[in-house]
């Protein structure tokens, strides 16, 4: 398949030369033989070399491209050039030079067509930007688009660096929060057990049981040895002063007598 940027830096070179070295015209189409090959050098040797006489080199380039190019190839470019859309990453100047580039192969683009090509290939947002300003399709050139359109990538390009670095500075560490609420609401529920769990006096307890009322949690409905938030409480760590004191304890029940010990947990149910 032939490529159609080759065969156009082919022609550029050539005439380059051919100017650099001031070839006369006529001796310009016989020396082109030397440049050809394959398809090409077929279509030299079989309609230019018999009357080179006939030919200027625009018209060999015309006759090489169209006895090497697929018959269609026109009407693809074509069809390339009106579907044309700017790329996610493109520049609105790229853009137009790639447009650019297909028409000036296609050759019968006017300028006015040109404008319209660009105005729909371009990003959604540069048409609007365009319109706020007052441009049109109708009226408007391709210079005066693309100078506009430039500076729009300019401030959008910013806007998202700007809202990135927003978005980055207003996220707030959410699990920090939530520990500093826990740890609060942990000291609170401590302070308020400890508080209810403070020593009651003769009379509240006496009207405590009266109420069936825990000493422990102050709820109606049970006592203190059953209080579910009682036995929901980490078991107290004994350190060695309580381990002292349970161990005199210890032997202070064991030289008791049956009536004494009787007498002791009957003591004990009542506190």
């Amino acid at each position: 398949m032939p490529n159609f940027d080759k065969f156009e830096q082919w022609t550029y070179e050539v005439d380059t030369w051919l100017e650099f070295n001031s070839i006369p015209s006529s001796w310009a189409v016989r020396l082109i033989s030397a440049f050809v090959s394959g398809p090409a050098s077929e279509y030299f040797m079989d309609f230019v070399a018999t009357d080179h006489g006939s030919f200027k080199m625009k018209q060999i380039y015309s006759g090489l491209f169209e006895y090497c190019f697929p018959v269609d190839i026109r009407r693809k470019m074509r069809r390339d050039l009106l579907a044309a859309r700017q790329g996610g990453d493109e520049t609105i100047r790229n853009f137009i030079r790639r447009i650019t580039r297909l028409s000036k192969r296609l050759g019968d683009v006017s300028h006015r067509q040109m404008v319209q090509i660009v105005w729909d290939g371009a990003h959604s947002y540069l048409r609007i930007k365009w319109a706020d300003a007052g441009h049109d399709f109708e009226t408007s050139s391709v210079r005066v688009l693309e100078s506009a359109a430039v500076a729009y990538e300019v401030a959008e390009t910013i806007r998202r660096l700007e809202q990135a670095r927003t978005s980055e500075t207003s996220v707030l560490p959410q699990s920090s929060t939530s520990t500093t609420k826990t740890a609060g609401s942990s000291k609170f529920s401590t302070v308020e057990t400890r508080s209810k769990s403070s020593r009651l006096t003769n009379e509240e307890r006496d009207k405590f049981r009266a109420e069936n009322r825990c000493f422990y949690c102050r709820e109606v409905g049970h006592s203190k040895h059953n209080c579910p938030a009682l036995h929901e409480a980490p078991a107290p760590k004994i350190h060695s002063g309580a381990a002292t004191v349970l161990e005199d304890r210890y032997t202070y029940l064991r030289g008791l007598s049956m009536d004494d010990l009787a007498k002791e947990a009957q003591a004990s149910r009542q506190l």
